[in-house]
Formats: C-alpha cells, structure tokens, sequence
C-alpha cells in the first residue's frame, strides 16, 4: 500500500522529534541547504552528531526513495525546515531547544491517549486568524476530527503546528506511539491500527523478545534439570543398575550427558 502525504508529515514530526537535539548541534540540520535525501546513507563529508543525517536516515527507514517519488515529493522539501523563528529572523539554539521539546511533549502526550484539550486549543488559536481549522468531537485522539487548508509556515514552531494539525485532519494521530522497547522509547508511527504491542524495528522486537523470553527459558531449563536428577534417584532407589541410561533415554538426553550439565535438548 502506497503512503499518503499525510503519512509524510507524520513520518517527519517523529523523524524530528526523535533528534538529539542540543544548543551546540542545532545548526546542523539546515546545512548544507540543498542536501539530498539520498545522501543520508553514506554521510560523507558531514559532523557528527548531524541532525540532518539522522533525520534523513528516520526518513528513508520509512518511505525509500520510490515512495517519494510516488508522492511527487522532491528531496529537498522532505529534509528541509523552516529556519525562522518567532520574530520573523532566524532561530536561535535556545528557541530551536524549547520548541523540539513542545514538539515532544506533545507527541508523547497523544501517544498516552491522554488529555489533548491543551494541544487542541493552541492548533485552534493559531489557525484562528484564517478559520481554516476546525475540531470536532471530543478531545481524544480517537474521535477528534480535524478539517484543516494548507497555511504557509512564518516560523519553526508555526510549521511543527501544521503538521500536527495536518496529521490529526489525515486520522494518524492514532497510530503514533512509543517504542515498546525499554532500551529506545523513540517515537514512530504505525502503517496500520496499532497492537498491543509495537516496535519501531525488528531489532528493537527481537531484544524485546529476548528479555521477556530468555528468563522463562532459563527457568525451564533449570526446572527439566531438577525433574532429571529427581527421577535418576527415583530409578536407583529401585535397583535400577543403569539409571542414569535409562533416564537420559527418557529425558531424550544425550547419554554421555553428566547429570550436572544436562540440557533440554531433545531429540527429533
């Protein structure tokens, strides 16, 4: 299934507001200015700790290049933000700071399914002016409906603001999320309706798994170990001269196997 732009824009505030965003790095996610997607993989030439780099990486995890191409979309309007900020000149690293934090707080806000009245009325607030949202229903992210026309972005935070509003207007506000894994809690975006649980990678599934499956399999294991040795004291208090055999066939253990290092490795 083909992506929408309204999957874009989602795929783009979680790109952003998963930066590690500090004072000193903030410039790098304007330059250079005509960067192209497609250059995100190799990195030549770019600092560490560069925004743009991590940004466009998020972004190619999600939709490869015959997907924006789908879109019609060209590279640069995809990596590319508004540099402005609330004054109408460029942003500062202190602004830049607070409003990916906002950004954040927000996203993690309708990732809860929490209260949204706050974020609802400052959406509201900001497209007053020109009417051109409107919310419906009540303020949860399952039943509220956005109708939103495109605004061109003053600022930084007015263009964060429009993708949100685009994002709701589009019904995507649903299927963000944080990363279920304790080790990433990044935030993302699901294709579809969400699980119960959800991961914004398959590694991040896989060692998820693994620490919920590996004590429990552990603990079989030392529990097939005691039922082991339980029943070759069973067989020799019975007279039984090759206890040991005869409970490795039993267990499907390997005979030459010491009871000590018995393992469940069954045969086929």
């Amino acid at each position: 299934m083909r992506p929408t732009t309204g999957f874009l824009e989602a795929v783009r505030l979680v790109a952003f507001a998963n930066l590690p965003v500090t004072v000193g790095n903030c410039r790098s996610l304007w330059w250079p200015p005509a960067a192209k997607l497609g250059h995100a993989k190799s990195g030549k030439g770019r600092p560490a700790g560069d925004l743009w780099q991590a940004f466009s990486r998020t972004v190619l995890a999600y939709l490869p290049p015959d997907d924006l191409a789908h879109l019609g979309t060209d590279n640069h309007r995809v990596t590319q933000w508004t540099d402005l900020g609330r004054n109408g000149k460029r942003i500062s690293p202190g602004e830049f700071v607070v409003v990916h934090r906002h950004a954040q707080e927000w996203l993690d806000t309708i990732c809860a399914d929490g209260d949204l009245t706050t974020i609802v009325r400052t959406l509201q607030r900001r497209f007053q002016a020109t009417q051109r949202l409107e919310a419906q229903g009540e303020c949860t992210r399952v039943s509220l409906k956005f109708r939103l026309s495109w605004v061109p972005p003053k600022s930084l935070e007015t263009e964060l603001h429009g993708i949100f509003a685009s994002t709701a207007s589009s019904g995507l506000w649903p299927r963000f999320y944080r990363c279920d894994s304790v080790d990433c809690r990044e935030f993302a975006v699901a294709r579809q309706a969400l699980r119960p649980e959800n991961y914004c990678s398959t590694a991040c599934r896989v060692r998820a798994s693994r620490s919920r499956l590996g004590p429990m399999k552990k603990a079989a294991r030392e529990a097939e170990k005691r039922h082991f040795r339980a029943r070759v004291t069973e067989l020799r208090g019975t007279g039984e001269s090759q206890a040991f055999e005869r409970a490795c066939k039993e267990f499907g253990y390997p005979p030459s196997v010491p009871p000590g290092e018995a393992r469940p490795r069954r045969r086929p």
